[in-house]
């Protein structure tokens, strides 16, 4: 008896943290998902990969925290898509981005791999601007 008393505690406890869960979630999206206009990377990701939300340039930070902020997010997204190329070796390319203005920066194979490595990081959404950096072997 005390097993099954032990088990149905359990259980209580394990859908009451679900149900809290699904209520928190509901409420951080809130209404202002159904406002949002800025662009989302969709699809199917791997569990390791970031889906990264960009906003349109109205909506954008004013304040040095917030530019930092996206500069941060696209060095990301330039970064995994320069990993995600197969052309271009992405751990030999160190990506510095300063107000949209995206700087490639190490060494690679050929022309072939620094012009595609170009054309990935400028064809990122959200990239004003591409400094080549880079330096072929």
């Amino acid at each position: 008896m005390k097993v099954n008393e032990s088990t149905t505690g359990l259980r209580k406890v394990a859908v009451a943290s679900v149900a809290m869960l699904s209520l928190l979630t509901v409420a951080a999206c809130g209404d202002r998902d159904a406002t949002r206009t800025g662009s989302t990377t969709t699809g199917t990701t791997p569990a390791n990969t970031a889906v990264v939300t960009t906003a349109p340039d109205s909506m954008r930070p004013t304040s040095d925290a917030g530019r930092a902020v996206e500069d941060t997010a696209l060095t990301a997204k330039v970064k995994a898509a320069l990993l995600a190329d197969p052309d271009v070796k992405g751990l030999a390319i160190n990506v510095d981005t300063k107000d949209g203005v995206v700087s490639l920066i190490g060494k690679v194979g050929g022309q072939g791999e620094r012009d595609k490595a170009l054309q990935v990081a400028r064809n990122v959404e959200g990239v004003r601007s591409v400094s080549d950096q880079l330096a072929v072997n």
